[in-house]
């Protein structure tokens, strides 16, 4: 197997910066410019991270994995299209006192979907190897 680890880089830094945005300035026009920026990173990240060469990669090397592929790769779509639709959200509703509860739970939301991205991947990315070298 030829499967490379360095495809697939992690969209934990823009997380942290995400959460980072300052709940003690929640509703603020530091705070909704925090959560644009820091969604424009993610939006950016996820895009790089190159989840369809994972999948096409474990699926060329280890085909009976090819379903978990094609689910893996199926939430990384919608998850990039979520970050587009929250960032266009914030976009609308910046500066407007009575959506600050709405978007940041929207913005947790999406930060658990992301996290079950990663984790997914890395289980995909796991098991693809270890069929590979335990000779499954």
């Amino acid at each position: 197997m030829t499967m490379t680890t360095n495809t697939r880089p992690t969209s934990k830094a823009s997380l942290n910066r995400l959460v980072g945005c300052s709940e003690y300035e929640a509703g603020t026009s530091v705070w909704w410019a925090c959560l644009a920026r820091h969604l424009d990173e993610l939006s950016e990240e996820l895009s790089l991270s190159d989840i369809e060469g994972l999948a096409a990669q474990v699926t060329t090397d280890t085909p009976e994995l090819a379903a978990d592929a094609i689910r893996l790769t199926n939430l990384d779509t919608q998850l990039r299209a979520e970050v587009i639709d929250l960032r266009l959200r914030v976009a609308d509703l910046a500066g407007s006192p009575d959506s600050v509860v709405d978007i940041r739970d929207a913005v947790e939301q999406t930060l658990r979907r992301v996290h079950s991205l990663d984790r997914l991947s890395d289980e995909l990315l796991f098991e693809a190897y270890e069929r590979d070298l335990g000779g499954e």
